[in-house]
């Protein structure tokens, strides 16, 4: 799952690299993540590997931001659980926090535990659309 991640992290990074280049913007960097994730019973493995991994996808954004961009680039970060599309509760939501005050965001994942799983489809969409 590391790898994953990881692989997640360089894409993120060379999106950066291709639209926020400092020769293009004179003004501070702003990068926007919103984490969205599957809470279903089937997903708990992937429930923990986020746990574990989003903090470090969090941390190297922000270090590669300083480091390449702009000192006063800004990092915010926002969390979506999402389950069934029938379940009581759908979705478990914080919104976007900026660097350093990532800490609520950071417990609300590590406490995030599996919603229903009634064996609907996920509202993957509803999820996508509470993170916009």
């Amino acid at each position: 799952m590391k790898i994953y991640f990881d692989a997640i992290t360089i894409d993120a990074q060379r999106t950066i690299e291709l639209t926020f280049s400092s020769n293009v913007h004179n003004r501070p960097l702003t990068v926007e993540v919103c984490f969205s994730m599957d809470c279903t019973g089937p997903m708990g493995h992937w429930i923990g590997a986020g746990k574990q991994h989003i903090k470090a996808i969090a941390d190297g954004i922000q270090s590669e931001m300083k480091e390449k961009y702009d000192k006063d680039s800004i990092l915010r970060v926002a969390f979506v659980a999402y389950c069934d599309c029938n379940g009581p509760c759908r979705f478990n939501c914080i919104d976007f926090h900026q660097a350093p005050n990532l800490e609520p965001v950071q417990a609300k994942i590590a406490t995030q535990q599996l919603l229903s799983d009634t064996d609907l489809c996920e509202d993957v969409q509803g999820g996508l659309d509470k993170a916009l």
